[in-house]
């Protein structure tokens, strides 16, 4: 079978609406909804009653007498100047946190927000005693969604981060950090990599990585995404991508089977051209109970119901399995008095087939035997049939024996990678709707 014609990968329906979703953010990343400024006049009080004790230098408390009297009157005009000399002429550190504040909640009164999120950098940097950890949380909250706004990406992802870290539980700032992500993928995507490091990612997040690394081009990465959102949210839409993105990288019609075979075992094939390709190539390996099973079961599904080819496939595989199921025992028999190992090999796919699970076992692992593997073809596809066997069986430990074999062939490391780092056997999650 010729794979070249598996279309290049896309990002999946799922993943197309969720990041549609994640644009929404900006929408509602607004000085009204989003930031909780602090009281100006409320604010003030606090900071002049800690301004009565002798912290102040003589030479700041001059200054912030009238800055407090002009906030308390909302006059930020007038305070923002008297704040701002009050923290030149600043000494103690009490001089610089009332100045700070002063200045925060004067430039929170005008929502002047870049001036209000250089100083409540300032102040957060200076962590002075009187800074709460409930204060400091929404001031991280507010410099995420200022920064987002203005569309300082790098930044808004640093505070929307710190403010999960300390412990918020809201949703803006894992909002803002898919977000921007999605905005900026060379500079967010390699970030949020690291960030989730020691962190369980979220699916959205997963969904924004994989559109991203689909968009940079970078298949190592976005295959590596791929299998964790197969693995920790299995979705038919996530292994569509997965599997297109595996079969576009491999050649190998061995390969390919061991691949199209594991969706099927999912119930995860879907597309009549997915069921008619693991169909034939079921029949050019030398397996026609299984295409015939395969054809069946896309026939139940409405998947394979007319033209030549579905016709072509229905046909042949029914023809050749009946002829099979005749003559298996024959064979069996034959291949076992011999010693040839590629014979014992194709007696045991014929069983595979069938669903004569450890018949085939029995056959392949003869054929692997030393004094009869010499003869064998392709041991990796040996290998990984073996696996297949043993897991419709339930013995999970010879499973993982054999496909640790088979992916020792380079040819068949990925396709082995799949049926080891995805259970075969968890129920298959349903199909999302196909878009449109």
């Amino acid at each position: 079978m010729n794979t070249t014609k598996i279309a290049a990968p896309s990002i999946g329906a799922a993943v197309r609406r969720a990041l549609a979703g994640a644009t929404l953010v900006a929408a509602w990343c607004v000085v009204g909804s989003a930031l909780d400024l602090p009281s100006p006049v409320g604010s003030a009080h606090a900071a002049a009653e800690k301004a009565k004790g002798p912290q102040l230098s003589k030479e700041v408390s001059k200054v912030l007498k009238p800055a407090q009297e002009a906030l308390q009157k909302q006059d930020y005009d007038a305070a923002i100047p008297l704040a701002q000399q009050g923290l030149q002429l600043a000494k103690t550190p009490d001089d610089k946190d009332i100045s700070l504040q002063f200045l925060i909640n004067a430039y929170g009164g005008k929502k002047d927000l870049p001036n209000y999120a250089a100083t409540v950098e300032q102040y957060i940097e200076l962590n002075p005693p009187s800074l709460t950890p409930d204060q400091r949380l929404k001031y991280v909250q507010n410099l995420a969604a200022i920064n987002f706004q203005n569309n300082n990406l790098a930044k808004a992802r640093e505070f929307a981060a710190k403010a999960i870290e300390a412990g918020s539980t809201a949703e803006q700032p894992g909002q803002i950090i898919v977000a921007t992500v999605q905005k900026d993928c060379q500079g967010g995507a390699p970030w949020l990599q690291s960030w989730l490091a020691n962190r369980e990612a979220t699916e959205l997040q997963y969904r924004v990585l994989n559109a991203c690394y689909y968009q940079m081009q970078d298949k190592p990465k976005r295959e590596a995404v791929m299998l964790a959102l197969v693995q920790k949210f299995p979705k038919a839409d996530y292994f569509t991508d997965y599997m297109n993105l595996l079969l576009e990288q491999s050649p190998d019609p061995k390969a390919t089977l061991a691949i199209y075979r594991f969706a099927f075992e999912h119930g995860w094939l879907r597309k009549e051209s997915e069921f008619a390709e693991l169909a034939e190539l079921a029949l050019e390996a030398g397996s026609p109970s299984e295409a015939q099973k395969v054809a069946e079961a896309a026939t139940q599904k409405g998947a394979l119901t007319s033209g030549d080819r579905a016709t072509r496939i229905k046909s042949q595989s029914k023809q050749l399995a009946a002829e099979d199921r005749r003559t298996i025992a024959a064979q069996d028999k034959e291949a076992k008095a011999g010693k040839n190992g590629e014979a014992d090999v194709k007696i045991g796919l014929a069983y595979l087939g069938m669903g004569e699970n450890q018949k085939a076992i029995d056959c392949i692992t003869r054929g692997l035997q030393p004094e009869r593997v010499a003869k064998v073809k392709r041991i990796d596809d040996a290998h990984m049939m073996l696996g297949i066997a043993y897991l419709r069986l339930g013995n999970k430990a010879e499973a993982a024996k054999a496909f640790e074999a088979a992916g020792k062939d380079p040819r068949m490391a990925k396709a082995s990678r799949l049926w080891v780092e995805v259970d075969p056997q968890a129920p298959a999650a349903p199909a999302a709707p196909a878009a449109g």
